[in-house]
């Protein structure tokens, strides 16, 4: 599933909310890495 989102803070609630369920996620430098690190503790490949 690919999800495109308004904002940075509308990125960090569907995070949040799907974590559980999260068993692969992208990422592109510039983007999501730290919040990611910071939701489940985790680097990004």
């Amino acid at each position: 599933m690919t999800l495109t989102v308004a904002d940075a803070q509308t990125s960090i609630d569907v995070l949040v909310k799907n974590r559980q369920y999260i068993q692969q996620f992208d990422s592109h430098e510039g983007d999501m890495n730290t919040i990611f690190l910071a939701l489940t503790g985790k680097e990004i490949r």
